[in-house]
């Protein structure tokens, strides 16, 4: 052989060795991609898993904002919330309170909070509940009265051991 052609296999060799580093480093991305592409795929599995769709103007929110949105709502009837099994958690785990009325054929959720918040206002004279209560405040306590936790005794609106207790199992 030649010393030419020795030149030109050395380099082809060196030109070879090159070319197989180059693909052991993409083999090497590859399988990195390949992780974050499944770790990216659980995410969304996560995310998509704790979305909660509510009829919120069209607004889709996520479970750890329902409660918040509720609280902020003073309430929400339950037909209007479309994830039952999630709902069904929140109230088993005593972040909201399930209410029925059976005389209006109403069922309400709301959150502890907002029945406390409501209760440490009374007593409430009857003809002051407007200065008191915003609207949805004041539709609960009425709830709340018809199911007995609240009662109006002497012109104004009091709290009963009901709704102790019903705050207390929460």
């Amino acid at each position: 052989m030649s010393s030419s052609s020795k030149e030109v296999l050395n380099e082809l060799f060196k030109l070879l060795k090159l070319l197989y580093k180059k693909i052991e480093e993409i083999e090497v991305n590859i399988e990195e991609m390949k992780e974050e592409i499944q770790n990216l795929k659980k995410g969304v599995e996560k995310i998509l898993k704790s979305q909660v769709s509510v009829k919120t103007s069209g607004k889709s929110i996520t479970k750890s904002k329902l409660v918040d949105y509720i609280k902020d709502k003073v309430y929400l009837e339950t037909r209007e919330i479309k994830a039952k099994q999630l709902l069904k958690k929140l109230i088993n785990n005593g972040e909201l309170i399930l209410l029925r009325d059976d005389v209006l054929n109403l069922e309400v959720v709301t959150a502890p909070d907002v029945i406390k918040r409501i209760i440490e206002k009374l007593p409430v004279q009857v003809d002051k509940v407007d200065e008191v209560f915003n609207e949805r405040e004041y539709q609960l306590l009425k709830i709340l009265n018809r199911l007995g936790y609240v009662l109006v005794k002497d012109g104004q609106y009091v709290k009963t051991d009901l709704v102790k207790e019903l705050i207390a199992r929460s």
